[in-house]
């Protein structure tokens, strides 16, 4: 059966998710759908609710405990565990299995063709060059961000990925980037590099204890939460932020708050760009720096070798119109 899952599901880790859920469930083909099992507390996106809202749509809730958890107060039936089946699937369930992989691998080559009409500056494309660039945990904002690696790229298999999630979900995100880097050892050695966030020095060098991890989160997330710089130059974490810079509260400007009101009211009540010079920033709290003007640059800076941690600032433009096209693009 087709495993639509979230970045942060801890899913991805294991490997066998569907790529580009969103795009799926908004498709043609997801009004055959007529049970869905729910696993983990699915609430990254609109599709995926709606899915789980439909009265005609059997909901099936794998919850060990209680009260469990029932996004759109539509479960019929709620188990403990799940259980592998014993005897094969039926052919017309793996025929139409493999309708569903064929259908995300045609929104995949969609998505191809409508960046391609962009600028290549847009959160989605910086979401891509991180996942092909990168190779170890990944932290991702709460706001826009999450959803970029939702809507736009095709694999994260084998990666852990973290992000917060709640009404307050931006709160902390440098901390928890961090703590992720601390808890499973991702930290410099005291001799890998001469200053923080430069490339490794010599062979004499230690190799780190583990895969960099690599955070990417907007400019309010990052300035939120600012201080908790000082606590990953203390620490030597092992961690690239990138600052994917869109002027403020993008997210906004792809929900109803942004549609329903003028540019210049939008900006002032809900982008809220921030005038900071993160380079000046990052010397403050003792963090390497560097900036990325295009994904393209983005990705080379992140295959690069480096030691301790370092902000990387990259502006990305916000291209609110890009997400509703992505989500159709296997319709």
């Amino acid at each position: 059966f087709p495993l639509l899952a979230e970045p942060a599901s801890g899913a991805w880790a294991l490997g066998g998710v569907t790529p580009f859920e969103q795009a799926i469930v908004s498709s043609d083909l997801a009004r055959q759908v007529d049970t869905v099992v729910v696993t983990g507390r699915p609430t990254l996106s609109r599709p995926i609710h709606a899915l789980l809202a439909r009265p005609d749509v059997r909901v099936v809730v794998a919850d060990p405990c209680a009260p469990w958890v029932d996004i759109s107060g539509n479960a019929t039936t709620v188990v403990a565990d799940l259980q592998a089946p014993e005897g094969p699937v039926p052919g017309r369930l793996a025929d139409w299995s493999m309708s569903v992989q064929a259908l995300s691998a045609g929104a995949g080559a969609r998505i191809d063709q409508l960046l391609a009409r962009e600028s290549g500056r847009t959160m989605i494309d910086l979401a891509r060059a991180v996942a092909s660039a990168t190779s170890g945990p990944l932290v991702l904002g709460a706001s826009n961000p999450v959803r970029a690696f939702d809507l736009g790229v095709a694999s994260l298999s084998g990666r852990l990925v973290y992000s917060n999630r709640g009404q307050a979900g931006i709160d902390g995100t440098v901390a928890t980037a961090v703590g992720v880097a601390l808890g499973l050892g991702a930290v410099a050695h005291p001799d890998e590099a001469s200053a923080p966030g430069s490339p490794r020095g010599g062979k004499a060098a230690e190799p780190a204890r583990a895969p960099r991890v690599t955070a990417v989160m907007g400019d309010l997330t990052l300035c939120h939460d600012a201080s908790s710089l000082a606590l990953a130059a203390a620490t030597g974490a092992q961690l690239d932020i990138v600052l994917a810079d869109d002027s403020g509260g993008g997210i906004f400007a792809t929900l109803e708050h942004g549609r329903a009101t003028t540019p210049e009211a939008y900006d002032r009540w809900f982008g809220v760009a921030q005038n900071v010079n993160y380079e000046a920033l990052a010397t403050a709290y003792g963090v390497g720096f560097a900036r990325a003007t295009h994904p393209r640059e983005l990705a080379a800076i992140l295959a690069a070798p480096a030691a301790g941690p370092r902000l990387i600032h990259a502006p990305v433009e916000r291209a609110a119109h890009l997400y509703a096209a992505l989500r159709g693009a296997a319709c």
